[in-house]
């Protein structure tokens, strides 16, 4: 489907942006846009690629939230979607520490309760 068609059937002007080839409703490509209370990338790729996979989200390629092209867009997990913001160096790694089980976790909270005076039970201690 070209941006003309989907524009057609979208009821909505679709600008072309001329570099990646993104299409947009917005000005601001930055933010998701919307059509009748949907979000427009989704209905976008409903229309033009074919039927939403329940608990899948709709990803972009170009990595613009905007952009509506379905030649852009794809299904994939919310794993899939972090993964691909990862490796594309939008978003940063881990800064939590993994190695660390909780039951570490758990002492280290439990000796910061005592240092500060404070039980395990979270209460002062009277008197």
């Amino acid at each position: 489907m070209t941006s003309k068609e989907l524009s057609k059937a979208l009821g909505v002007k679709i600008k072309v942006e001329p570099i990646k080839k993104c299409w947009f409703i917005r000005e601001d490509w930055s933010v998701y846009a919307t059509i009748k209370g949907r979000i427009a990338h989704r209905v976008s790729y409903e229309l033009c690629v074919g039927p939403l996979i329940y608990g899948l989200e709709i990803c972009h390629h170009c990595d613009r939230k905007g952009c509506i092209n379905p030649n852009h867009l794809f299904q994939g997990t919310h794993g899939d979607n972090v993964r691909d913001a990862r490796n594309k160096y939008r978003i940063k790694p881990l800064q939590i520490r993994l190695d660390k089980s909780l039951s570490e976790l758990r002492k280290e909270d439990a000796r910061r309760k005592i240092r500060s005076g404070r039980h395990l039970n979270g209460n002062w201690p009277s008197g």
